[in-house]
């Protein structure tokens, strides 16, 4: 066997290790079974590659088990429902809404005593002016958030080890930036950055289109109105406003043309561009679908410079195996990180099949391409949007065929906007304009193609989700088969 096919399964024994502790409650010593499979190895280096699967196998399982055993013994829980008084600091940028904000808390104190450094969630006024670093004193009751029949919010914030909530309380900053180390000046010197560009969007833009700017651009949606979104959600557009590989794909690619154009080598412009790509990382808030994008492009980015060929889907399951053993939680309790990776499964498996059939379709315009795009990416996806949000879009394939050949200039007049921004104003203003048109275009369509009859809304139950995803594994290996033996021929 390959090492890279060792490796491959070793990073897939670790991932199916997390899915069963995350959705089934089954006691270790259930997996004792496995011993019995020992005596069937009379050749030693395959007994010691299975024993060395199990391994990867219970080290997700047990990593997971010890994140809820964590969080299941937290001291936090001991104070529910009880006033309190806490003295924090805010650890990430605050999250603002229409109606509110939500600010991230790292305890340093509770009632006076030093703690062993919990994390809270506050949620306060809009009005209230707070920033990365700030040292706030909170009072008041402390919530333990609740789990709603699908959605679990409770879980949704445990994944980043927060366990309480603050609703509206009595809030006083103590201190402003109190930041610990370099690392923390520097991301906060990259936020500032961020802030100078959004206030430009909001000053030259009007609303709402200025809030769509700041989605398609940064990926937050807070701001944008909630009837936008839900015309985005039927018109099948709402992936454009969540920063995903195409907004990494024009981010390096822009890059990637601006180094070499200055004249610097091939390997030098690959390693300039991995940096940038990380540095949006920072911008975007480390979103998901966004770190799964940069560090799938900074493993291939690698591979080109040392000529090493790589599987998509080998890349995608280390990535899923790094991810998880950094944040188990996220499997099961957060819903884009779920999205994230079944698009790009869809479209690692389904894409040249698709693309293959479409054959017959003319290369303008790239509808065959966008064709392909749309439906190997909704081929996983569908079934856990039918089950969390009941709907189907109709028209996403039309509206998509529309505005995808147009996101991507949009992007590049986006990033050369924020460039000049941060420069010249004069020169930023040069872009106002056919950022606008292209933005209003795209709302346009959004509009045309959510009205009644555009989409189905319907929900399905869990038996019936696990019913689709088993029929839809089953297809896409036939299709992915059928195909192969037609190439074959």
């Amino acid at each position: 066997m390959l090492p890279s096919k060792i490796f491959f399964l070793c990073c897939l024994s670790f991932v199916l290790g997390v899915f069963i502790s995350s959705f089934f409650k089954i006691p270790f010593y259930y997996f004792s079974f496995v011993f019995i499979f020992f005596p069937l190895f009379s050749n030693p280096k395959k007994f010691f590659l299975f024993l060395f699967f199990v391994f990867c196998f219970f080290l997700g399982f047990l990593k997971t088990e010890a994140k809820f055993l964590k969080l299941q013994q937290s001291e936090l829980l001991k104070f529910k429902d009880e006033n309190v008084q806490i003295l924090g600091r805010i650890i990430k940028p605050p999250k603002i809404t229409q109606n509110y904000q939500d600010l991230t808390i790292k305890i340093k104190t509770l009632n006076g005593k030093e703690f062993n450094w919990e994390k809270i969630l506050v949620r306060t006024s809009k009005n209230f002016t707070f920033s990365f670093g700030d040292e706030i004193k909170i009072y008041g009751n402390l919530k333990i958030p609740k789990d709603e029949e699908i959605f679990s919010f409770r879980g949704y914030l445990a994944k980043d080890e927060i366990l309480g909530i603050f609703y509206f309380h009595k809030i006083e900053k103590t201190s402003s930036k109190n930041f610990e180390n370099s690392w923390e000046i520097f991301l906060a010197q990259i936020l500032n950055l961020k802030e100078k560009i959004k206030k430009e969007v909001f000053s030259l833009f009007p609303f709402p289109q200025n809030s769509l700017l700041i989605a398609f651009l940064f990926g937050e949606e807070t701001q944008v109105p909630k009837n936008i979104l839900e015309k985005l959600n039927f018109s099948g557009l709402r992936h454009l406003i969540a920063v995903s590989g195409q907004h990494v794909t024009v981010l390096v690619g822009l890059f990637l043309f601006l180094f070499l154009a200055f004249g610097f080598w091939r390997q030098q412009a690959i390693f300039l561009s991995i940096i940038f790509s990380f540095l949006f990382l920072i911008l975007v808030n480390f979103q998901i679908s966004a770190v799964r994008a940069v560090l799938m492009g900074f493993i291939i980015l690698i591979s080109q410079i040392f000529g090493r060929i790589t599987s998509g889907l080998r890349v995608l399951t280390l990535i899923l195996a790094i991810m998880l053993f950094l944040n188990p939680l996220s499997l099961r309790y957060d819903l884009s990180f779920q999205l994230s990776f079944l698009a790009m499964l869809g479209i690692l498996t389904l894409y040249e099949p698709f693309y293959n059939f479409f054959k017959f379709l003319p290369r303008n315009f790239q509808i065959r391409e966008i064709l392909s795009l749309t439906l190997s990416a909704q081929f996983f996806v569908l079934p856990l949007t039918l089950y969390h949000f009941g709907y189907l879009s109709l028209s996403s394939i039309l509206s998509n065929i529309l505005v995808c050949p147009l996101f991507p200039l949009l992007l590049f007049l986006l990033i050369f906007f924020s460039f000049f921004t941060l420069i010249s104003k004069t020169l930023s203003l040069l872009f106002v304009l056919p950022i606008f048109v292209l933005i209003y275009f795209m709302e346009i369509v959004a509009k045309i193609f959510s009205i009644p009859g555009t989409f189905l809304s319907f929900k399905i139950s869990l038996p019936t989700l696990i019913l689709l995803y088993l029929l839809l594994s089953f297809l896409a290996y036939k299709i992915q088969k059928f195909f192969e033996l037609k190439w074959l021929k």
